[in-house]
């Protein structure tokens, strides 16, 4: 019930859970052969660059410690922090009112990274 006595019908489609470490990121786009991630990251305000990497792990078996071959793990690395105020794109959009977060999820397209 609400405050008027009438029932109370909440909107979940508007719900959106509290930021925390565990939601910060938001996936955007992948590079065309899927070894680059862009993700956004929403405490920083920022593009963040990650790319997919096995990962090896060692364990230790007394004072010996042995890698663990048996399965593949794979995580995802920081490599770079896009400076989008430099770009063309950012240069380009921003007069027009264009908001570039939500041009990146609207708009599947391809990055490509200059190394």
């Amino acid at each position: 019930m609400n405050f008027k006595n009438e029932p109370y019908y909440p909107n979940l489609e508007d719900y959106k859970p509290p930021l925390s470490e565990l939601n910060k990121m938001e996936l955007i786009q992948m590079s065309f052969n899927n070894q680059y991630w862009l993700f956004y990251n929403r405490i920083l305000d920022k593009f963040l660059i990650y790319s997919l990497g096995k990962v090896q792990y060692l364990e230790q078996k007394g004072n010996i410690f042995s890698s663990m071959n048996n399965r593949e793990l794979w995580e995802f690395e920081f490599k770079y922090e896009l400076d989008f105020e430099n770009t063309f794109m950012y240069k380009y959009l921003t007069p027009k009112r264009i908001d570039i977060k939500n041009y990146f999820r609207k708009n599947p397209t391809l990055f490509k990274i200059n190394a």
